[in-house]
């Protein structure tokens, strides 16, 4: 991680700002992202995956196992450090697909 001018370079996550100034900070946060099931079949695992990972603050995501067959998807996002933030970037996860579930916060911490 290096600070150079008004942005901060973090594994090639560009953020722009003021550091140390009165510019809202940033956090990492990892999530787990479950589906309901449909009646027939199984979620589109891949497609759900994809549609999150297309958020602009989606840095990773995985599709992971879970039990009995069923998968989950392990997102890492990096938000402003502000107020209702981190509940938008929920309710968007949410609005990718009718399917998605659950969204558990996993780890979180500032930059």
């Amino acid at each position: 991680m290096q600070a150079t001018g008004s942005c901060l370079h973090l594994s090639g996550v560009r953020l722009s700002g003021t550091i140390g100034g009165s510019d809202l900070g940033h956090v990492v946060v990892k999530y787990k992202v479950t589906m309901d099931q449909p009646e027939e079949g199984r979620p589109d695992y891949d497609g759900i995956a994809s549609k999150i990972g297309e958020l602009q603050e989606v840095q990773t995501y995985e599709i992971k196992p879970l039990a009995f067959g069923m998968m989950f998807i392990e997102v890492q996002a990096v938000l402003e450090d502000g107020e209702g933030t981190v509940d938008e970037f929920e309710a968007r996860v949410r609005g990718t697909d009718p399917l998605v579930g659950q969204i558990e916060t996993l780890e979180m911490g500032r930059l």
